[in-house]
Formats: structure tokens, C-alpha cells, sequence
């Protein structure tokens, strides 16, 4: 059985709905929406999508 840690389930579920929103012609989403959307802590999830924009998986904007 696979094993994954809680970060790498965040990541990926944050993949999965930025790919889901881009298939909705919504190009842009926030790491609030999505972490209102799973129920995912806003702190862990900004360190994990920190992560995955240092690592070119995805780009960031600075918000308002």
C-alpha cells in the first residue's frame, strides 16, 4: 500500500483543483479557496504551494 504524508496530500489536492478550474476557463484561483474547499489549514497549504511555485509546478501572483 502507498504511503503519503499529509503535505503531499495537500499538494496534490491542490493540483487537482487548480486543473479543475483551468478546465472551467478560471485560470487564477487562491490558496484561501482552495483551502476552504478541502478543509486544508491556510498556513500548511501556502508553505506546501510555496513549495510547489519554487519548484515551477505552478506560477504565483501576489494577491491584493
Amino acid at each position: 500500500m502507498l504511503h503519503i504524508n499529509r503535505k503531499t496530500e495537500y499538494a496534490l489536492l491542490a493540483l487537482q483543483h487548480i486543473h479543475l478550474r483551468e478546465t472551467e476557463k478560471a485560470s487564477i484561483t487562491s490558496t484561501r479557496e482552495i483551502a476552504g474547499s478541502y478543509h486544508i489549514p491556510y498556513p500548511l497549504l501556502a508553505k506546501v504551494m510555496q513549495k510547489l511555485a519554487g519548484k515551477g509546478l505552478i506560477k504565483s501572483i501576489q494577491g491584493t
